[in-house]
Parts: C-alpha cells; sequence; structure tokens
C-alpha cells in the first residue's frame, strides 16, 4: 500500500492491555486497509512431539477465508504465514470503519479460539500436507539450521506429522502463546485513529497469562575450517543481548559495511559480485550473509578478516563512511512501513530511524570497543557457516 506517511504515536497500550499501531495514510490512497496481527510465537514454541502445532493453527483460524465464512473475498482477504518465531495474520480490506472492526472481530476470534473445531483441523491438516509437498526448502536456511533445534521445528520439514496433533494440543499451545503480551495489532488506514481506537477497545480480548522466553540458539560447532576450499557463501552470527544491542541500528550498518569492505578487497578489488546482508532470522542472534563465486576459504582468513576489522575501525575511517551509513539507512527508510513495523517487533530491532536530524550524534556515539568485541566475537569457529 502507498501513501504519505501520517505521524502518530508510536504504540499505543490498549486499556485491556492489547498492544496497537497505527500507520497513517493520505487520503490520496487506495480504497484499502491492511491489519496484521503478530504473535510472537511460531514453530520454536512448539511442544516436542507435537511439531507443527502452530502452523497448522494458523490454517485453521484462516479457514473462514477459504470457505468464505465472512463474504466476498472482494472485501476481504485474509492470508498467513509461520516463522519460526512468529505468526503472522494479514487481512486487506475496505478502509472504512465497518470492515475494519469486522477484522477486529475476527483477530478477537482468533486470539479466543473461536475457529477451533475438529471438523476444520481436518481441512487443515490436509492444507498443511499439500502445502509442505509443493515447497522447494532453501538451500542456505536447511544448511543454517541443519543439526540445531530448529530443524525439527521448521515450519517446512516435511519430516513432520500433523495427524500427531489433537485439539487439546491446540487449545494448549492456543492459551500458552495467544495472549496480550505476545500480541501486537498494526493498522495501516486513512480513518482517523480514534474512529479505530474506539472499535479495538470494545472487541479485544485481556489474558493475564505471561509467556515464558524461548531462547534457542543456532549450533555450528561440527564444521571443519582447516580445510581450504572455494565457497559459495560465509554466514557470521552474533548472538543478540538488549545489554548488547538495544536499537543497535548503526551498529548493524556498520558492522556490514566493515565486512563488506573486508570481503572486496579479499576478492581482489571487485566488489559487482560480492553480497553481503543482514539476515533476520531470529530474535536472538544477527546473521551476516556473504555471497560470492570466488571465496577461497583457508585457515589464515579469519586473520586476515581480523586485521582488516581493526583498521576499519579507526577514527579516520569512521569519519568517511559517515555518508555510506546514512544512504544505506535511507535505503532502508522507504521499505514498507507496516512490514518494517512487523519485524521490529519480531526481532526486536530497530531497522529504519525516524529522526534524522541526530544521525551523525548516533554515529559518533558508537563504542569502538565494544564494536570491537562484537567482531572479535563473529570470528569464532562456532560462530562462521560454510555454504559449499
Amino acid at each position: 500500500m502507498t501513501g504519505v506517511a501520517i505521524r502518530f504515536p508510536k504504540t499505543h497500550d490498549m486499556r485491556l492491555g492489547m498492544k496497537i499501531e497505527y500507520i497513517g495514510i493520505s487520503d490520496e490512497r487506495k480504497e484499502e486497509a491492511q491489519i496484521r496481527l503478530c504473535i510472537k510465537s511460531g514453530s520454536a514454541n512448539d511442544v516436542a512431539g507435537k511439531e507443527g502445532t502452530a502452523h497448522l493453527l494458523e490454517h485453521i483460524n484462516l479457514l473462514f477465508d477459504k470457505l468464505g465464512k465472512y463474504g466476498s473475498r472482494n472485501d476481504l482477504k485474509a492470508t498467513g504465514y509461520t516463522d519460526f518465531f512468529n505468526t503472522t495474520y494479514v487481512f486487506d480490506t475496505v478502509d472504512d470503519a465497518i470492515h475494519i472492526y469486522r477484522v477486529f472481530e475476527i483477530i478477537n476470534r482468533i486470539i479466543d479460539g473461536w475457529f477451533i473445531n475438529q471438523y476444520d483441523i481436518n481441512l487443515a491438516k490436509q492444507d498443511i500436507k499439500k502445502e509442505i509437498s509443493e515447497i522447494d526448502v532453501n538451500p542456505i536456511v536447511k544448511k543454517i539450521i541443519e543439526g540445531s533445534q530448529l530443524e525439527r521445528k521448521d515450519p517446512r520439514n516435511k519430516q513432520v506429522n500433523v495427524d500427531n496433533i489433537t485439539i487439546d494440543d491446540i487449545y494448549q499451545y492456543l492459551h500458552k502463546n495467544y495472549e496480550k503480551n505476545n500480541c501486537l495489532i498494526l493498522i495501516e488506514s486513512g480513518l482517523p485513529r480514534q474512529e479505530i481506537e474506539e472499535g479495538a477497545e470494545l472487541l479485544f480480548p485481556c489474558r493475564e497469562d505471561a509467556v515464558k522466553d524461548n531462547s534457542i540458539f543456532l549450533n555450528w560447532n561440527d564444521f571443519n575450517y582447516k580445510e581450504s576450499k572455494n565457497v559459495k557463501g560465509i554466514i557470521f552470527k552474533l548472538k543478540k543481548t538488549t545489554e548488547q544491542y538495544g536499537n543497535g541500528f548503526w551498529e548493524v550498518k556498520w558492522i556490514q559495511w566493515i565486512l563488506e569492505q573486508c570481503f572486496i578487497d579479499m576478492c581482489k578489488g571487485t566488489p559487482d559480485g560480492v553480497e553481503i546482508s543482514e539476515m533476520l532470522f531470529s530474535p536472538y542472534e544477527f546473521l551476516f550473509g556473504i555471497f560470492d563465486d570466488s571465496i577461497y576459504w583457508n585457515e589464515n582468513i579469519k586473520e586476515k578478516i581480523g586485521g582488516m576489522l581493526k583498521g576499519c575501525l579507526d577514527k579516520k575511517t569512521k569519519d568517511s563512511c559517515y555518508q555510506i551509513l546514512i544512504s544505506r539507512a535511507k535505503s532502508d527508510r522507504i521499505l514498507n512501513q507496516i512490514l518494517v513495523r512487523e519485524k521490529e517487533y519480531i526481532y526486536n530491532r530497530k531497522l529504519i530511524l525516524n529522526d534524522w536530524d541526530d544521525v551523525f550524534q548516533q554515529i559518533n556515539e558508537m563504542n569502538i570497543h565494544k564494536m570491537i568485541k562484537y567482531f572479535e566475537e563473529i570470528l569464532y569457529n562456532e560462530n562462521i557457516l560454510l555454504l559449499d
């Protein structure tokens, strides 16, 4: 959806405890609103032996759209997806109070478990089996999660048997994970905030249970780095804590830029083939992927990278790359606002900046000694994954 952004208070805590965030658009817009229900819980929260529960619940809750229980798809379209650490429901509807309130009613019923019944469970199981059979698993993702706890909990795992999941299992997952502290509702609309808020406060339920944090970390301990060989890519991992990062916007941009400079230099100064990206894969770890057809890995490569990193962290280099960092941050700024807000909520990291007046000051305030420590951690063997 396109439009000119209108600023609202960033997050409104509903009287009943549900978090809701508004992303306003101008009157020059499509006649459509988008509402997202973001659950900070996904397949990683599945109970052992009941893998597939989170994904199954998502499909059950969306059958109303497939079966036409809320009218025509012309004025309401519902989709969703389940990942390791989040489940998201996306509703596109007419941008008026009646249709938006109808979506609020559906969200209320999702959180309350209203759509769960044995008939729909059976239908959803068939849908999931068909979906998984048709999915081509991303080989990079497969390599990243191989040998970790996430491998079995992958919602795309063809070995998962959803027939093993009962209606009681689904209710238990719902009551443990679909509660107010775990939910965010994102609304992109041209309606006045107050009009939306009135309907939301009437409809959204309150749950008092707290969800225990389910931290799961990737395990890459079984790889041999002494072998010299050509690789197609390298994944670097950095564990993330609130103390380390907070918002961490500029620190992450800095890490990406320095790693890119290192590999451009190692690839004989030809940057065209080098691609580096931050991978939003988990709320607990940052992954940086470097991809190039001419990367040659040998036992001395970490020492070379380490030397380059220290050189890139001096004051002169820091001053010289201001404009590069700012340029990249501005390019991120044009991302779809509602998608960015969802990622910020799920991954606990700020992806864009709203206030550009303090950009230089924020870069200047980065702690170089802390950055050096981050880079030292990145170069541990257990934080490096080679892509053959």
